[in-house]
């Protein structure tokens, strides 16, 4: 991996004044939206500044390394809507889907669905997790506990079902406001702090040998994890500018940041997300997960049309080997038998 250092001054503004936001329910982009983001992971330095007011951050430097794609959703034709029926906001990944509730009052997360050890298994998030709160303005404050758990089948030499438990507490201020750039453009924001300390659990149920000695449940593994995450947010853009991640034991900072104003997909695309398709961004190889069990087409073509991919006879999941494409955005279409088709779009990014 190519090494990079980065170096970021937030420095006191003393051209133009910028004007301090209040960030609403108003600014989250509507369900439909497709949000392409930029990450950079490669860097090993960074000074993001104090929290003040009228700040300025040139994060014009950064790198596009692992591009990211998110879909905000409608959770009612969802496969997992049933799962969490108040849910009213779906935020698709090539990862899972997380389910929310968007209100006056805050996004805030109730569930997830998620793939562990080749299997999909339902997260419940109760206590909720808010990831932003309304109206949100410079000098906020509050504290967030939430607890994630889900229980799926495993099966391994005397195990039969495995457990995740993830309790997330952290205190979220809203520490600064400013003018910040990144490659896409400039803009108004304010800086939302997130000092988090995250306990993850993952136990195992054992067979045991009934009726003399039941099964249970053994812990498995427990990790603590403290991050600090900051979030820097614009009036009418839709979704955080730009996010940053610093890991406090390993020193790793991840940074994500819009390549572009969220904006609706392909009507194809709303319809298209019982397919799964991951990892997306790909690199070498992407699966693309049918929602029917049947058989079925795969069509694969670049931003302009042009057929790159095609494969027949495909069922349940494809491997697609994609190491002879460019980076870019692609289009795949599936075709089942019985005419019914859907589509999507995967990111390369090597």
């Amino acid at each position: 991996m190519k090494k990079q250092l980065l170096s970021i001054f937030a420095l006191m503004s003393f051209g133009a004044v910028t004007a301090q936001i209040t960030i609403t329910q108003a600014d989250i982009a509507p369900l439909g939206s497709e949000i392409f983001r930029g990450t950079d992971t490669t860097f090993t330095e960074t000074q993001i500044g104090p929290g003040g007011t009228n700040m300025s951050w040139d994060f014009s430097g950064i790198v596009d390394d692992t591009g990211d794609t998110l879909i905000l959703q409608n959770p009612t034709i969802l496969p997992n809507y049933v799962d969490f029926p108040t849910s009213n906001i779906a935020i698709i990944n090539g990862g899972g889907t997380a389910y929310g509730i968007l209100s006056s009052a805050d996004l805030s997360i109730i569930g997830q669905t998620a793939n562990i050890a080749g299997t999909d298994i339902v997260v419940d998030v109760n206590p909720a997790e808010i990831v932003v709160d309304f109206p949100a303005t410079y000098n906020d404050s509050y504290f967030n506990s939430s607890r994630a758990f889900g229980e799926f089948p495993f099966t391994a030499t005397g195990i039969d079902s495995a457990r995740v438990i993830s309790v997330k507490e952290k205190q979220v201020d809203v520490d600064a406001w400013g003018s910040l750039i990144i490659p896409f453009g400039t803009f108004n924001v304010i800086r939302v702090k997130e000092s988090i300390v995250q306990f993850d659990t993952i136990d195992i149920h054992t067979t045991g040998f009934p009726p003399l000695l039941p099964g249970s449940w053994q812990n498995f593994q427990t990790d603590e994890t403290h991050t600090t995450h900051y979030s820097f947010w614009a009036n009418g853009i839709g979704f955080p500018v730009m996010e940053i991640d610093s890991i406090h034991a390993t020193g790793e900072v991840n940074v994500t940041w819009l390549l572009q104003t969220p904006a609706i997909g392909i009507k194809e695309q709303i319809a298209s997300t019982n397919v799964m398709v991951y990892p997306n961004p790909a690199k070498d190889l992407v699966t693309i997960k049918l929602s029917q069990n049947s058989l079925a087409t795969i069509e694969v073509t670049d931003v302009l049309g042009k057929q790159v991919k095609m494969l027949s006879n495909q069922k349940i999941a494809s491997t697609l080997n994609v190491t002879d494409l460019t980076e870019g955005i692609y289009v795949y279409k599936v075709t089942y038998a019985n005419g019914k088709a859907e589509s999507g779009r995967f990111v390369i990014s090597k």
